[in-house]
């Protein structure tokens, strides 16, 4: 009673960010044996959808409607949970960074597919997270 919880359209919006990034990247990376152009410009919707989802994420930090640094259970859970997020999906970009450098446009040499793959389960799991973060801090 008392805390204001953030606008669960904003939490709505990040979850479906972080979706749509996980499935950009696992089409992408079915098509690299097949077309690499095609699995180039996936992996560039990947990586914009991901980056969305981080500035989406800072400007649900800047306007919470609440104050974290006055304590209690739910702004302290709230901020670790969706910080925590945050931090694994910043690291997830800078390795989804590193796949669309090594996919060139005409041809795909450097990506390893069981990296791709790995990487797709990776994306698949913060969605998860995501969600489950969703429902936990946005209804309950």
């Amino acid at each position: 009673p008392g805390t204001t919880h953030p606008t669960r359209a904003i939490g709505a919006i990040i979850v479906l960010l972080l979706v749509l990034c996980a499935a950009f990247y696992m089409l992408g990376a079915r098509a690299v044996a097949t077309t690499p152009s095609t699995a180039r410009t996936v992996f560039w919707l990947a990586l914009i959808a991901g980056i969305l989802c981080c500035v989406v994420q800072l400007y649900e930090f800047r306007n919470l409607g609440f104050d974290p640094q006055l304590g209690g259970g739910y702004p302290s859970v709230f901020v670790g949970l969706k910080g925590g997020l945050l931090a694994q999906l910043a690291g997830a970009l800078i390795w989804l960074g590193s796949h669309v450098a090594q996919s060139k446009p005409l041809g795909d040499s450097a990506a390893r597919p069981s990296s791709a793959g790995m990487f797709g389960y990776f994306l698949i799991f913060l969605a998860g997270v995501s969600l489950i973060t969703y429902l936990v801090l946005y209804f309950v």
